[in-house]
């Protein structure tokens, strides 16, 4: 296999994550994380500059993207930001968990938000959800971005390799499952039994 141009879009951990990678010889190499790390200016800006000009995101062999658990608004963002890059660009979009890339890019406890309640939690207990209030020393997205990236192009190469190695058995374009903590403000969970 050639080398392939991966992107990463993740929302889950309170502020965006955009990276750019090379898959070589099935090998994830040359990790690379945008500047721009809002919500608010959306996954498209961080993008263009990762992957400039026109010709540019036309070198994107394979989309991943953040599952969560996570913030709401920013696993929807990213997720269908990630859907629509990887439809456009006729290539494979594989999700993969936040919470276990966290645990796998980090050696010490840390937190980072999941919205104004909730953090994620990785200490020795694991990979937890907790109250923001509760949780471990916060960590700041820009400063372990570039390992929580490298984690999730890692936990993603497998089934990209696998993709990219057969695309006669179809682009992968279905909605990965998003983990949510907590449903949405105004939605009431589900009630049990019949």
């Amino acid at each position: 296999m050639k080398s392939a141009h991966l992107l990463l879009i993740d929302g889950s951990l309170g502020e965006l994550l955009v990276a750019r990678a090379e898959l070589v010889s099935g090998s994830v190499t040359n990790v690379r994380c945008s500047s721009v790390l809002t919500q608010q200016s959306g996954a498209l800006p961080a993008v263009a500059e990762l992957f400039p000009g026109v010709g540019g995101r036309g070198e994107i062999a394979g989309v991943v993207v953040g599952c969560g658990p996570g913030s709401y608004t920013g696993l929807r963002s990213a997720a269908g930001s990630a859907l629509g890059i990887a439809r456009a660009c006729r290539v494979p979009l594989i999700g993969i968990g936040s919470a276990e890339a966290l645990r796998t890019a980090s050696s010490s406890p840390l937190s980072l938000p999941i919205g104004a309640r909730e953090s994620l939690a990785v200490d020795a207990q694991g990979v937890r959800i907790v109250p923001a209030a509760d949780a471990p020393p916060r960590a700041v997205l820009s400063e372990i971005g570039l390992s929580l990236a490298e984690a999730m192009f890692r936990l993603a190469t497998p089934a990209l390799c696998e993709a990219l190695v057969h695309p006669e058995r179809g682009e992968v374009h279905a909605t990965p499952p998003l983990l949510y903590p907590a449903p949405p403000r105004g939605i009431k969970p589900p009630q049990g039994g019949a």
